[in-house]
Order: structure tokens, then sequence, then C-alpha cells
């Protein structure tokens, strides 16, 4: 929340206190992703519980943050320009903190202006009035106000929260709060030009609601606006945000329509169905690319039935839907269950056009001969070229079995082949493909056409499709035996080089001198002694199989294969558990020549997810061995993938002398995820350029 608060409204970079990808200026859209990320981390009892914190005793105070200029009590606290940007950007980041769930939590003394740099400068004494401090009373008054106005609304304690705009061309972003009967929209403009527009907030509220205007900082639109047309028109000022609050309003929804399905896929159109929900004046629905989300709302007006006909669409593509109900109050409901359709083309008529049989002898590399096949679609196909989203593939079988083996699967005995379009034959569409047949004996062969990417097919035979799939007018694959039926020779040495969530790398000894040889296949099962399936077809001698899950046991055998496709016996079995590995870890350190000869360099940070139980952030605790003239060293070990924060430090306690950067400035953590590479071994170089209370940082 911090980062993306401070991100959103900071003057320039700032300390991102080692998070990765942090401390800097973002976009409103990043803003939105980052608060909706929030969102999706916690369930509601944690989400609406959480401590808001903007700064702390670990942190800059927000106001030096948001301050302008250098890092200088010069321009931070000196400047009275930098001063009131400062403090009216502290106000624009404490509305976002007040007005979004969790409970906002003020770091003491922010309410009335302190400032300060890193820590310990950000623990100031608090500037109380009669011991001669000077609070900022204005400052003080804004923090109550938001604390009343937080505490007056139920809704910007228990609303939800739902990003509304975020537009980065104009530095602008607009979030909502809603219960059932009240509302809270909140507009924030971080840039320095007035901004104007108008804000979607169709289906979140419905048009007539009216919220008024209850809080602004900077400067604002209209005491009250009206939602029109799914819209809120309003303006802001230059760093202005403004709090809209709509209360005793109906915006508790009907319940979401039930027993959505899809009645029809037809050429470019999908048609749905769905029950009636009580009380609903009508219903919009959603259709998306994508399931889950993505949803762009179908028609602008209501639909006043429960079917409706999607036109318009790509073929062969998936699209989702749902579907809501809205009430006479203009509320919307929650999403209906997801339903999928394709729409797809009619399939007319379609064969094996030719050749009725084929007479191949068995080889690796030596494919049967072509196998054409004809398509028709009525208006379609005696377009030019292929048809967009016809799919055709040829398959062989068993003889005599049916390829469909029960729809919707395929029989599983049948392999099958993706065809190429050939050629415009008349008004039909020619593919052509091959065959690879593994085994000797005699086979049926048949294509299957689809419309909708696979997920149905039409399976087809020499006399085409009309009196259905017949295989006594399947085609005939003979397949011969080449004259030769001795297998190759058993390979050995199977060995696992390694085993890692990466995949397993397999190795076995090279067959030489056997002229026929092709290559290998391994197999893989998950019980030891098999059944093992084929997971690839090799003709070098070594394997990484990458599609392996991390812990679990893996059984592994090899056999040869030769042109013929005469098989070898398995080769011994061996086992592999894919775990992450052992790292060894150098950290090599360069210090600057003024450190004290009579310090060592110690290193500070999550070390506890090292081996060796060392304790994690002691300044004091793990010293790292002098290697030559202002080097130092040390040695961990660890798990590959692992990610460590640290920083150097001269081993005092509480941090006192921890490094610093070129110019004295705090720098964050540094940052090492282990790596295994080639022989598990990661070498890291760094290098320290100056220590706190060590000249020129100051005196030791």
């Amino acid at each position: 929340l911090r980062d993306a608060v401070l991100g959103l409204l900071a003057p320039q970079d700032f300390d991102a206190k080692g998070f990765a990808d942090s401390g800097r200026i973002i976009a409103p859209s990043e803003f939105a992703s980052r608060m909706e990320s929030v969102r999706e981390d916690y369930p509601d009892a944690a989400y609406y519980t959480l401590m808001n914190l903007l700064d702390s005793h670990d942190t800059e105070r927000i106001r030096w943050t948001l301050t302008p200029g250098q890092e200088t009590r010069a321009d931070k606290e000196q400047n009275a320009d930098n001063v009131t940007e400062g403090k009216q950007r502290q106000r624009l980041a404490s509305l976002i903190q007040f007005t979004v769930p969790g409970a906002p939590t003020v770091f003491y003394g922010d309410e009335v202006g302190i400032t300060g740099d890193d820590d310990p400068d950000d623990r100031r004494t608090y500037p109380w009035a009669d011991r001669g401090g000077s609070p900022d009373q204005s400052l003080f008054t804004h923090y109550q106000t938001l604390n009343n106005l937080r505490s007056d609304n139920d809704v910007l304690v228990h609303g939800d929260f739902d990003v509304l705009l975020a537009d980065d061309a104009t530095g602008t972003v607009a979030y909502g709060r809603k219960t059932n009967d009240s509302a809270a929209v909140v507009f924030v403009n971080r840039s320095a030009q007035t901004w104007s527009g108008a804000v979607p907030v169709a289906g979140y509220l419905p048009d007539g609601v009216t919220l008024d205007q209850a809080y602004v900082v900077g400067t604002g639109g209209a005491s009250s606006v009206t939602v029109s047309g799914g819209e809120i028109t309003t303006s802001l000022g230059p760093l202005s945000a403004i709090l809209l609050l709509a209360t005793g309003v109906d915006l508790e929804p009907t319940a979401a329509p039930t027993g959505l399905q899809v009645t029809d896929e037809g050429d470019g159109t999908v048609s749905l169905a769905w029950d009636a929900v009580p009380d609903s004046a009508g219903y919009n629905l959603y259709r998306s690319p994508l399931s889950g989300g993505g949803w762009q709302q179908v028609t602008v007006d209501l639909l006043t039935s429960t079917n409706y006909t999607d036109s318009g669409l790509l073929n062969a593509r998936t699209y989702y839907y749902v579907v809501t109900a809205v009430d006479t109050a203009g509320n919307e409901s929650a999403h209906s269950d997801e339903v999928s359709a394709i729409p797809q083309l009619a399939i007319g008529w379609a064969n094996v056009q030719f050749p009725p049989s084929i007479t191949h002898t068995i080889s690796v590399t030596d494919r049967t001969d072509d196998v054409y096949g004809q398509v028709w679609i009525d208006g379609v196909t005696n377009q030019p070229g292929a048809t967009p989203g016809l799919r055709a593939q040829l398959g062989f079988g068993p003889d005599g079995s049916d390829p469909e083996g029960g729809s919707p699967s395929a029989n599983p005995d049948w392999v099958w082949v993706e065809a190429a379009f050939n050629v415009d034959a008349g008004n039909n569409d020619e593919f052509v493909a091959s065959m690879l047949p593994e085994a000797v004996g005699q086979y049926d062969y048949a294509y299957r056409y689809s419309t909708s990417n696979g997920v149905e097919w039409v399976y087809a035979d020499l006399d085409g499709i009309t009196n259905g799939y017949d295989s006594s007018q399947a085609g005939v694959l003979t397949v011969n035996p080449s004259g030769d039926t001795m297998p190759p020779a058993t390979p050995t040495g199977l060995t696992v080089l390694s085993a890692s969530p990466g995949g397993v790398e397999l190795t076995w000894d090279e067959i030489v001198g056997d002229a026929t040889l092709y290559g290998y296949e391994v197999l893989r099962s998950d019980v030891s002694g098999g059944p093992y399936e084929q997971i690839v077809r090799a003709t070098s001698n070594t394997y990484t199989d990458a599609n392996v899950t991390e812990g679990q046991t893996y059984y592994y055998v090899v056999r040869s294969l030769d042109g013929s496709f005469n098989r070898s016996d398995n080769s011994a079995e061996v086992t592999a558990t894919p775990e992450l590995r052992t790292v060894t870890l150098t950290v090599n350190v360069t210090v600057p020549d003024w450190t004290p000869d009579d310090r060592s360099v110690h290193i500070a940070g999550t070390l506890s997810r090292l081996d060796g139980g060392y304790p994690d952030w002691d300044s004091a605790a793990v010293p790292l061995s002098p290697a030559g003239t202002d080097q130092w060293t040390i040695t961990f070990t660890g798990i590959e993938n692992t990610t460590i924060e640290y920083k150097y430090t001269l081993g005092t306690p509480n941090f006192l002398d921890v490094e610093k950067g070129g110019s004295c400035e705090e720098i964050g953590n540094r940052l090492i995820t282990l790596s295994y590479g080639t022989d598990g071994t990661q070498t890291v170089n760094d290098t320290v350029f100056n220590w706190r209370n060590v000249d020129p940082c100051g005196d030791s």
C-alpha cells in the first residue's frame, strides 16, 4: 500500500526499503493494479482490517517523501514552495489512506506535519505547542475530518473496492466503495493540469444516483453529481482530490440469473438462454475470449427476454458468456455461471477421396503415399483458398474398428495426423496427409473434419458421410515387414545426471557399429516396473524431461530403435525425484580503504533462509573473513531459487555502522537469488562505497 500510494503521488523516486521494482513513480494504471493485487491477497476478514501504514519508524516520513527537491533539509524543510507542495501531496495520500479498505494507521506526528529522512531522523519529537513546538493545525484538522468522515460513513469501512478509472495520460485515478445502501467515489488528480471528464460507473452505480461532495483536497467540481448514461461527469484542479458520497439509496441488486446455456452454435452465431429472475427489469449479456474475465457487454440496451443470439463472431473460436439481471432501480446482479460456445460452419459432405488402398513397407523415415480427402460446406468451400477455421486430419487404426470410439472421445487405438490444405477441387476444399505406421499388419484409414477447432469431428470414409461412417468403406492400409527383423541392442548405462524442478537430465551409453540404428525411445512411469509411457523419440543418447513435478518420483527406461521399427528390450530402470538443489554461494565484498582497521565487516539480512541457522537482520552476528587488502569473503550454502536480502555492516548493534551509497545516501537492501548454474556454485562480488558514522558520512 505504501509503495502504491507514494508511487502515485511522489514528485520523484523515493526510499524503496529494499523491495524489488519499488520506490519509483508509477502510472495510475499501475497504482490500480497494485491496489487490486492487494485485494486478491487477502480474505475479507483480513482485508478489511489491514493496518494501512504510509510511513513508520523504519521509513522516511511521508511529508519528506512527498516534498519535492534534493534529500536535504534546505529543500525539504526550508523551501516554502516545496513544503507547501509536499503537504498538499500528503493530504492526497492521507485521503487515499482513509478511503480504501483497512484501518488507516497514522504514524505519530504526521497529522501535524512532522517530517524527517530515514531512521533515525523519522523519530523526531512531537511538536507540542505548550513546549514551544509549532504543530500544523490546518493539517491536523484535515486528518480529523478524514477520521470523522470514515467514522460517520460505514461505506468507507465495509464497502467493496472497485477501480473505476485509471487514466495514465491525464494522471487521474478514481475508485468506488459500495454497500447495499451507500456509495463513495474518490477522484484523485496528481497532475499539474485541471482535469475534467467522465468516469464510467455502468454496472457499478445505476443511473439517477446522486452523489454529494463530502470533502475536497485542493479544488473540485460541482457540489453534487448524478449518474447519467453510466457516467459521472466532474472536474478536478491540479494536485486535487474529491470524495463523493451517496447515502440512503437502493444499491442492492437482485439474484444472479441461473440456467445459462448454449442452445445453438451456428455460422458466426451463438444462441443462449437462461432462467428468468423475479423483480428484474432486464438482463445484460457479456462476452469474453477468455474464461473468467475480460467481459464486454454484448448489447447496449437491456435484454427483456431470456434468450439471445449473438452474431458477427469468428468461427472455430471459443467465446465465453455470463449474464446479469438488472432491477428497476438500475442495480446489476453478480454474474451468472459461465458457459462457452464455438461458432461453427456446418459440413454438408466429406470423404476420403484417394487412394482407396495403400501398400507400405515399414520404415521409421519413409511415410506412406499421400492420402487425399475433400469436404464441402455450402457457400463456403466454393470460395478460393483454404476455408478459415476448417481442420482436417488423416487417421489409421485397427482393421474393422470404429474411429469415433464412442462419441465424443476418439478411439485411442487410432493415430491421427494434421492434414494440409491442398487445392480447391471444384466446390470442395481438398486436404492431403500421409501416415507413419509403426507395426506391420492391416489397418483402416479415414479422414475427419472439424469447424470447431477439434472439439467436434465429422468422420468420413470413401463414399462420403451421407450414410455415416462404415469400416467397409474405409481405406485399406497394408504394412509389410522390411528385410530387417532383428532388434537392435539394448541400451546400457542409463544414468540420471540431475533432477530438479527444471527437469530430469538423462544419459545412456551410445550404441555404435549398428548401421540400422535410428535412435532411442525414452519411457517413463510413476511406479517402479511400469507400465511405461513413451515420452520422446530421440536420435542422441541424452534427454532432459522437462515435464516434471517437484517432489514426485519418476521411473525411466530407454530402448533402442532401428529403421524398421524393431525395438530392443527396455534398459535397466533408473529413478529420479525432481527437487531443489543445494547451491554453494560465495560472497566477496570490496570495502573503502578508509574502513577502520580495528573493525570487521559483517553481513546481515534474511540469512535464516540459508543453511546453518543464521539469524535474520542481526548487524553484529555474521562476520566475513579477510581476503586481502580491503577484501572480505564468506561462503554459504542454500537451496536454489532462494532469495535473500542483505546489507553490510561494521558489526555494531542496531545497524549504527551500516553501508551507505557513494553520496552517503540510504541504499536499498541488496538481493541475491541462488542459482544452481552448471555446477552448483555461485559467486557474488559487491562493493561498499561508504559507512554510516565513518568519515565522510560521519564520525565514529
